[in-house]
């Protein structure tokens, strides 16, 4: 389909915009200049019949004295022009490409030749080659220069999805070439920024596990009940949050499986992690197989089907496919932050159902979904939250 509104469809059009006025002002003027010599060639013949047959221009006209030429012009010529006065009959033929002129009167049918040598239609002609063909040349540096914004623009895409391993390799030194060196420059700097955030929350989760082991056993030696209970529940938490930091370093370092599931398959397994109510999920979806890594993807299943379920106003979660575009959602208020946050680890939203959470479910479920390439994006509508996941590039097209 094509986008009316892209810089290139604007290209195109003014290309055929230009070579139409020009081809049409071409035409034009080839037709004035061919017109204004035929009349001089009509005049000087005509002159020449008036003056005695004695040729005033012989550069623009000549007499045909060959009988079997007469005979073919005036059998296969095309009659341009035909004029009749008082004392003769004017015929302007035209034979392969000449022009010839015939006069009839008393005394006899005379026949001119045309032998102007067009320097004015030849001169017309070589400029209007010489205007397209450096308009042409231009055209195509234009497109090449702005031909690279598509490779650019599927980049950019899938920088959206959440894929850093993208990269617009375009060494022009004009403004595109500028523009995909900036990218290059941010995406870099994204990936490093990334790489050194995991690596500081997988530092500082083998850090902690050895402390809160000894912490766990030195509370058992705590005399006071109530503080024991405290230190305990206390440790239970640092343990539980440095657990959920070593699975997102197990997601980050593990080598998937990708393996072809149904999708009705793949949310069972979620439920079955989940241990919810059926009652509690509602699913509609076509039975269509993907390709993902089965456990992993299950679990970024689960853990957005637990936070649907957990924040909606009615316990109820529900899973939609709609053109390859799976949708989970609930009813409840809108997640009181920007998009940007809700998928940074320690991310966490502020209620009581949530008082136990660390905030590293959305983190490790978008980290998921960026190993398989899956587009995630959040949406607020009618009282509805609404997470979407682009299933287009794990699709199993073979087993469709």
């Amino acid at each position: 389909m094509i986008n009316h509104r892209s810089i290139i469809f604007k290209v195109h059009l003014l290309f055929i915009s230009f070579l139409i006025i020009l081809t049409a002002s071409f035409l034009f003027v080839h037709s004035i200049l061919q017109k204004a010599q035929l009349m001089r060639f009509v005049r000087s013949s005509l002159i020449s019949v008036h003056s005695g047959f004695a040729l005033k221009n012989p550069e623009l006209s000549k007499v045909v004295s060959d009988t079997k030429l007469k005979r073919l012009v005036l059998k296969k010529g095309e009659i341009v022009l035909r004029r009749r006065t008082r004392k003769e009959r004017v015929f302007l033929y035209k034979y392969q490409r000449t022009y010839y002129l015939i006069v009839k009167s008393k005394r006899g049918l005379i026949m001119f030749e045309n032998t102007a040598d067009n320097t004015a239609l030849k001169t017309a002609t070589v400029i209007f080659i010489f205007v397209f063909l450096l308009f042409l040349a231009l055209y195509l540096a234009v497109l090449r220069s702005i031909y690279p914004l598509k490779r650019f623009s599927k980049s950019v895409s899938e920088f959206a999805r959440g894929n850093l391993d993208v990269s617009f390799n375009f060494k022009s030194k004009d403004e595109v070439g500028e523009i995909a060196r900036q990218f290059n420059t941010a995406i870099r700097r994204l990936k490093d920024s990334k790489k050194m955030r995991e690596m500081f929350l997988r530092n500082i989760a083998h850090e902690l596990k050895t402390p809160i082991t000894k912490g766990n056993l030195s509370v058992e030696f705590v005399e006071d009940k109530r503080t024991r209970e405290i230190l305990r529940n206390l440790f239970s938490r640092m343990n539980s949050l440095t657990d959920e930091l070593l699975s997102a370093e197990k997601f980050s370092e593990a080598t998937f499986n990708i393996q072809s599931i149904s999708i009705d398959d793949a949310v069972k397994k979620a439920k079955d992690m989940l241990f919810a109510d059926e009652k509690s999920i509602e699913c509609s979806m076509p039975s269509i197989k993907i390709k993902v890594d089965v456990a992993s993807f299950s679990i970024a299943l689960k853990n957005l089907i637990d936070n649907a379920i957990k924040f909606s106003s009615d316990n109820k979660a529900t899973i939609r496919l709609e053109q390859n575009i799976l949708t989970i959602e609930n009813k409840g208020e809108k997640i009181n932050s920007s998009v940007e946050h809700l998928f940074e680890p320690f991310f966490k939203e502020t209620s009581r159902r949530n008082k136990n959470g660390m905030g590293l479910g959305l983190y490790i479920t978008k980290h998921i979904l960026d190993r398989h390439r899956i587009g995630i994006q959040y949406e607020y509508r009618n009282g509805t939250n609404i997470f979407l996941l682009d299933l287009s590039g794990v699709i199993d097209k073979f087993s469709q």
